[in-house]
């Protein structure tokens, strides 16, 4: 019973993804990768298409990620924001992260310059290096007390940003990890 389970999970994720791409499926104009089909889980990631500087996401204006998604039918948790998934998206505006979010990948909201305000989840357990690098309108973000860690160079750049409280929970902060904020 598990195998076709799994065999009908792996054919339903064939089924959300018929062209070759960089990510599994699409909702709602965000993309998803699957991490694993048998917990079910996704990261949000980009659809890399390409721009006269290299790949970048098309994602404007204020978006709320959703804790669930469906794909044919098959529901899966929300878990991560991978890594360059909204890299270079200069017309994002604000991003509101679900409960269910435990880590934002490397380089993830890197180069979003109009990104101004940023809604982390309590269930936040690390930020990856240079994930918010270059976010030149950012000015506050509130890190959870989930947080464990801050990679390198995580908020470099990010010169409208004045002041930010560090959990107790955090053990480690990376190099340069607010270098060049206000």
């Amino acid at each position: 019973m598990n195998k076709t389970k799994t065999s009908l999970i792996a054919l339903a994720l064939l089924l959300c993804n018929l062209t070759a791409s960089a990510y599994d499926f699409e909702v709602d104009g965000i993309y998803y990768n699957v991490l694993s089909a048998s917990d079910r889980t996704v990261e949000v990631t980009t659809n890399e298409e390409q721009t006269d500087g290299g790949p970048s996401s098309v994602y404007k204006g204020h978006v709320v990620v959703p804790n669930k998604v469906l794909c044919n039918n098959i529901e899966f948790v929300v878990c991560g924001i991978g890594e360059r998934a909204f890299h270079a998206s200069s017309e994002l505006l604000s991003i509101i992260l679900p409960e269910t979010i435990k880590y934002i990948g490397y380089e993830a909201f890197f180069g979003c310059s109009s990104l101004k305000s940023v809604i982390l989840p309590e269930s936040l357990e690390r930020i990856e290096g240079s994930a918010f690098f270059g976010c030149s309108s950012l000015k506050s973000v509130i890190l959870p007390e989930s947080l464990e860690g801050i990679g390198d160079s995580a908020f470099y750049g990010c010169s409208s940003l004045k002041s930010v409280n560090l959990p107790e929970s955090l053990e480690g902060i990376g190099d340069s990890a607010f270098n060049g904020c206000n």
